[in-house]
């Protein structure tokens, strides 16, 4: 987190000046993201051969997702996108012991569509290989998820998740890829909000209000349409 918000400030040092610097009103944005969560789940996994077991942790607001935006540029560095993505959140463990074989695992699909309220700082000098910053801001609607969970090998009840409300901010530096194209090299972080609450009463307790908060770091790109 230090070293972005130092990069952000030598970005600032260097001269950034809020515009319209794309050579296109509309835009779009595509986003690998590895998210670590606020929050831990587990399951248990017993060891085949040995009197031991270990519980495999997880995180709702963790996972590997892909981004994606389609946006229009306003005025004065400002823009709005309509976002969409999707998050799958998955751990597991298997063993095979002489012809025994055991499993653990929990996964669950985030699925979500949202809006963005965009600003972005470019750059005055054309020289410098960083581009510009761009922070954001909106809601998220997260569509029904179920997480399905096999503990020692025996299928446990799914559990669903109706729809529900978050939000997130945003921060992300660009950088020059393919000038000749107008496309952007993304590398930034993402803070997201949003409590789960399942139907009926889960077995575990736990899993009746979850916490999905986490934090993205992303890679992607950025282009003109």
């Amino acid at each position: 987190m230090k070293k972005i918000l130092a990069i952000l400030l030598i970005i600032s040092a260097s001269g950034l000046k809020a515009q319209h610097a794309d050579s296109s009103r509309f835009f779009y944005e595509a986003t690998f993201n590895k998210g670590v969560g606020f929050e831990l789940q587990d399951i248990a996994y017993n060891w085949q051969g040995f009197p031991t077991s270990e519980l495999l942790y997880y995180s709702f607001g963790g996972g590997t997702g892909l981004d994606a935006r389609v946006g229009v540029n306003l005025f004065s560095g400002f823009s709005l996108s309509a976002d969409g993505s999707y998050r799958l959140v998955y751990i597991s463990k298997a063993q095979n012991f002489g012809s025994s074989k055991n499993k653990s695992r929990a996964t669950i699909a985030h699925k979500m569509v949202g809006g963005s309220l965009h600003y972005t700082l470019r750059s005055k000098n054309e020289e410098i290989w960083l581009t510009g910053a761009t922070f954001n801001a909106g809601p998220d609607y997260y569509f029904e998820g179920t997480l399905k969970q096999k503990k020692n090998s025996t299928d446990l009840d799914d559990i669903i998740y109706p729809e529900t409300m978050g939000f997130h901010l945003e921060a992300m530096m660009s950088f020059d890829l393919f000038p000749e194209s107008d496309i952007e090299m993304l590398f930034g972080m993402k803070y997201r909000y949003v409590q789960f609450e399942a139907e009926g009463d889960p077995d575990k307790e736990a899993l009746k209000k979850v916490d999905g908060q986490g934090i993205d770091f992303r890679v992607g790109i950025r282009g003109s349409l």
